[in-house]
């Protein structure tokens, strides 16, 4: 399934989708909102997106109400193992040095979407959307510079910081203006059906910003001049800064989505399939089955192998449900993913 798809019926529905898709790659999801309390992962990214509609179509012509939430972290191996080190109090080796880079996108937003549905055959649709969104939450920025483990229990840093926010997560600076902003995005979503071959897709902000008023910044370099150290022995730090920060206008670029499902008709009740999600930070690749219960019920799932999730699929004539995760306990997964949507026709 690749929800909110276009659909081949042209009769008139309301409808509510909700989705969402975490991965964090250093630690687990529940870790790395928290403390980071968890064993070091493999990779060093982390990505979180959330979306709410609900809306009307009619033969061509669409209207929603969407919420979005989006947070994608890309950073390097050195910066996730220092950061990894420090939050868990482990011992580091002496005389290692580590090149930051991190590099953050958030952005919330709300609005209203307008679409058109282009079709010049029943076996193909294409749909072009156009939102107005007002901007809620922002943090987008980088931090770089090198570190060096002095001791295995001290480390010096050098960092340049770089960004703009509602609230100042890094350095924990008290809100100082009230945000707001503007924009709009455009996505596609379409799909295609031949005798056995069958695609879905939607690219979600192929083009789109906010325009932010009043936003906070901080442009600075911070060092590790100022340092303290805990009862065991552990660095800690109330980093000294020097640069600017102040309110200003920036501009963010909405980051773009893609989603696809590819399917094969093996049989009357077999298809095979593959699943393909990315964004700017990460891409997933899954294999899919779904088996045919019903005329009007199929069940089916995935399997990313590389972080070795599985995802159950259900598609009935009241809606679509897809659940994935890497563990069966939400606080030890790495990957989780769901979504639901369902409408309801008015008829023609």
């Amino acid at each position: 399934m690749v929800a909110g798809a276009a659909h081949a019926d042209s009769s008139q529905t309301v409808w509510w989708s909700l989705g969402s898709f975490a991965h964090a790659q250093p630690v687990s999801v529940h870790a790395y909102i928290n403390d980071w309390s968890d064993k070091r992962g493999d990779g060093d990214d982390a990505v979180a997106h959330a979306s709410f509609a609900m809306g009307w179509s009619g033969r061509n012509v669409s209207l929603s109400y969407v919420q979005q939430y989006s947070y994608e972290i890309a950073a390097n191996k050195d910066s996730a193992d220092l950061y990894h080190s420090a939050r868990n109090r482990l011992d580091l080796p002496t005389g290692r040095r580590y090149a930051l880079n991190v590099n953050a996108s958030h952005v919330r937003v709300q609005g209203l979407r307008l679409g058109y549905r282009f079709s010049a055959a029943e076996h193909w649709q294409l749909e072009l959307g156009l939102s107005a969104l007002e901007g809620v939450d922002t943090l987008n920025g980088t931090v770089g510079g090198d570190a060096t483990a002095v001791g295995e229990r001290e480390y010096d840093f050098d960092a340049a910081i770089d960004y703009f926010y509602r609230d100042d997560v890094l350095l924990e600076r008290p809100r100082e203006a009230e945000l707001s902003g503007r924009g709009l995005s455009i996505d596609l979503l379409g799909f295609w059906r031949g005798e056995r071959w069958a695609v879905r897709g939607r690219i979600d902000r192929v083009f789109g910003f906010i325009d932010w008023r009043r936003a906070q910044f901080t442009q600075a370099r911070a060092t590790s001049n100022t340092r303290q150290f805990d009862e065991q022995g552990f660095v800690t730090f109330d980093p000294a800064l020097s640069g600017v920060e102040g309110v200003g206008r920036f501009r963010q670029r909405l980051r773009p989505q893609a989603a696809i499902q590819i399917d094969y008709t093996l049989q009357r009740r077999h298809r095979l399939g593959v699943w393909v999600r990315s964004d700017e930070t990460l891409t997933h690749i899954a294999p899919s089955y779904s088996y045919k219960v019903a005329p009007q019920l199929s069940i089916g799932g995935r399997w990313l192998p590389r972080d070795e999730a599985f995802g159950l699929m259900v598609a009935s004539r009241w809606g679509e449900f897809s659940l994935m995760a890497d563990r069966v306990d939400r606080q030890d997964a790495h990957l989780f993913s769901f979504g639901m949507r369902q409408s309801f026709s008015l008829g023609r």
